[in-house]
């Protein structure tokens, strides 16, 4: 036996003693989480990086540590490795298995994001009414929750409408930030809220903002035409941006190319019940319409 040989082998030996040791280990403590991944990240010593030997090993590993401690660490790390051999139809089957089986808990709140995040990373898989459904599914489950935590309901509008600004679905922003606002200021004032009656006035009623936008114009004479000063220039350039902004701002009824209807909005609608926990959500939300629409009017928001 040559030199080679035996270093191979006493290397192999090395490893199937670690083998046994971690095998010992977990059997004396299965809820150790740190010690299961120390086990799956161990394999990257055995086999070929990125082979599909190695990550079906890594996979049957967490799988028997998340049927002894259901946890979301180890099932991220089980979805992320799946990412990597299943096609996107067995992806959504482990998600969705593993979603129902969280959702009355605290944790689900991080594995939703993270759902939604895989939804919209697979933008050849899904398209634009697949992934708002999704949103959909995971903000009525939110509402089911009997408190409400007003970080995760920020957190979740936020995604939402960074979902709809990709899509270029500005005015649908906009028309969702005013619901959220005039219900949850309903709900503040009254303590109650007649969804019923707030759905059947939408298409007719002013909503917030909506004269700040009415008011957004500028008169121009003949000589304003001629651009032949730095104020005239920065005129022009509001000008501009009031112009561009009609085009996504949601339209009355009688404009059906921007027309938000209260279908597009009532499934992303989240009602809080503590006075303070409102004005915070409110707030939250407004600082994100700031960032959004930052270079934009911001239609009187700031009145809020």
């Amino acid at each position: 036996m040559g030199p080679s040989m035996k270093i191979a082998e006493t290397e192999a030996e090395a490893i199937k003693r670690k083998i046994v040791e971690y095998n010992r280990r977990l059997r004396r403590n299965p809820n150790d989480l740190n010690l299961w991944m120390e086990f799956v990240n161990f394999q990257d010593e055995i086999g070929e990086l990125k082979s599909k030997k190695l990550l079906e090993r890594k996979i049957s590993i967490l799988k028997k540590a998340i049927e002894l401690n259901f946890d979301v660490k180890l099932i991220l790390e089980h979805l992320r490795l799946a990412e990597e051999m299943e096609e996107s139809s067995t992806l959504m089957r482990i998600w969705e298995g593993y979603l129902k089986r969280i959702e009355c808990s605290s944790e689900f709140f991080t594995l939703s994001m993270e759902y939604l995040n895989f939804r919209q990373r697979r933008f050849l898989a899904f398209n634009f009414e697949q992934v708002n459904e999704a949103f959909s599914d995971i903000f009525k489950t939110f509402k089911c929750f009997k408190s409400l935590k007003v970080e995760h309901m920020s957190s979740l509008c936020a995604t939402y409408f960074e979902f709809l600004i990709r899509w270029g679905f500005k005015e649908r922003i906009v028309a969702l930030f005013q619901v959220l606002i005039e219900i949850n200021i309903e709900k503040y004032n009254y303590g109650q809220v007649d969804l019923e009656a707030y759905e059947d006035q939408y298409e007719i009623m002013e909503h917030i903002g909506e004269s700040a936008i009415e008011s957004c114009t500028f008169h121009f004479d003949g000589s304003d035409h001629i651009i032949s000063s730095e104020a005239k220039l920065l005129k022009w350039i509001d000008l501009e941006k009031c112009r561009e902004m009609i085009f996504w701002h949601p339209k009355n009824s009688f404009d059906l190319e921007g027309q938000v209807i209260f279908d597009d909005l009532k499934d992303f609608i989240l009602i809080l019940d503590n006075r303070d926990d409102i004005l915070a959500f409110i707030k939250n939300i407004l600082f994100k319409l700031f960032e959004i629409f930052s270079l934009r009017p911001t239609f009187g928001f700031h009145n809020w």
